[in-house]
């Protein structure tokens, strides 16, 4: 057995690392990593086939990574961990603006979009629907910096042997140019699409898609953030909404960072009326399962056993209810809805791009600049559809 034995400042040796033969050709690397916050002993372990020369130098790189604090346990490293330790290392070697761009982009996006996503569970899929998602909400140079960041990064993560390989290379650069689809539904459309939400139902009458497509279309959140609102963040008195938290198709829920706490947003008597409808039929049926069945997370969306819903049900969901009454609609229109109908009821470009939460002023002036602003007549229809 080998071992590797550094020495201390007291002169004292400390064993850090051994070797271990198993068969023929084969071996387990043990590295220690110190103890825990809690006392408890870690080290880090790894098998390898070869010559016992080949083990002894994956051993020493090891020991040599975890002495000069470079060593990351792949096993519990997540894209923001990675993000903030190669943006450290970047800052040695960009301007300071630059840095405070790449750390804009991180805090405001790139952390909403992977969260604490392991970062050896991001795959190719991961990214391109990121970059979908963020094609409708920003200009396509924006999120060309999200690619550049993400590639780098990963790139970084790939040379270190961290991930076997970088996932963004497998997706095309997005293109600056390329025009977002942005459909406004018309008043008649939506309440139509929420006729048709209201057959869908549990056989015991539980119902969640219905308030929250009306919420969305009144409130204007993302998908993301109803699917991650929780009622701390409700206040029925002051009728405003916080925005801190997004539900990601991963289904982790992520808080925002401390340097975006999340934006607030006023809601209407009639969203308030909805909230606490909603809320009483959690409560009753909190009351009809088991305790050991109920998963009480304090959503405002959620299934009837508390638990998170799904990104991608709610979408499907959503789509086959436009699709059942011949509407091409997805569930982020509803968003586009709400903001064009404030627009045509004269509310300033500047309050609607706060109130949906747009980093750049000029893409809600893109999206929302030519929408038809003469029918006063369609925005005074909004608290009807509702």
């Amino acid at each position: 057995m080998s071992s590797l034995y550094p020495t201390n400042k007291g002169g004292s040796k400390k064993k850090m690392a051994h070797l271990e033969g198993l068969e023929k050709g084969k071996w387990r690397v043990v590295v220690e990593l110190g103890r825990g916050p809690k006392g408890k002993r870690r080290r880090v372990t790894r098998h390898i086939e070869g010559t016992k020369q080949e083990a002894e130098e994956l051993m020493h790189r090891l020991a040599d990574e975890v002495n000069r604090g470079d060593f990351v346990d792949r096993e519990d490293i997540t894209v923001v961990d990675w993000l903030d330790r190669w943006l450290e290392r970047k800052k040695r070697g960009v301007a300071e603006a630059t840095y405070k761009s790449y750390k804009y982009t991180i805090d405001a996006h790139l952390a909403e979009g992977f969260g604490g996503m392991p970062l050896q569970a991001v795959r190719p899929h991961h990214i391109q629907t990121y970059y979908d998602r963020k094609l409708d909400e920003l200009s396509g140079r924006t999120v060309q910096l999200h690619h550049t960041i993400l590639n780098a990064a990963f790139r970084w993560a790939e040379r270190l042997e961290v991930i076997r390989r970088n996932p963004v290379a497998a997706i095309d650069t997005p293109r600056r140019n390329k025009p977002p689809k942005h459909t406004f539904l018309k008043p008649d459309e939506v309440q139509t699409i929420i006729q048709k939400s209201k057959e869908h139902a549990y056989a015991d009458g539980y119902n969640f898609m219905t308030p929250l497509i009306k919420v969305a279309v009144h409130a204007g959140l993302r998908k993301g953030e109803l699917l991650g609102l929780k009622w701390d963040c409700v206040s029925l008195k002051n009728q405003t909404v916080q925005v801190k938290r997004t539900l990601l198709p991963s289904g982790e829920l992520v808080e925002r960072t401390k340097h975006n706490s999340g934006r607030i947003i006023s809601i209407s008597e009639t969203v308030i009326t909805i909230l606490q409808k909603n809320k009483k039929k959690q409560a009753k049926h909190r009351l009809l399962l088991p305790g050991s069945e109920y998963e009480d997370r304090n959503l405002v969306f959620a299934r009837k056993n508390g638990q998170p819903l799904s990104y991608n049900y709610v979408y499907r969901l959503f789509t086959k209810f436009a699709s059942g009454v011949g509407i091409d609609a997805a569930f982020h229109d509803l968003r586009h809805t709400h903001a064009s109908l404030l627009h045509q009821a004269g509310v300033s470009l500047k309050d609607i791009q706060d109130r949906l939460g747009h980093s750049d002023y000029s893409t809600t002036a893109n999206i929302y600049a030519k929408a038809d602003t003469t029918s006063r007549e369609v925005a005074q229809k909004l608290e009807e559809i509702l």
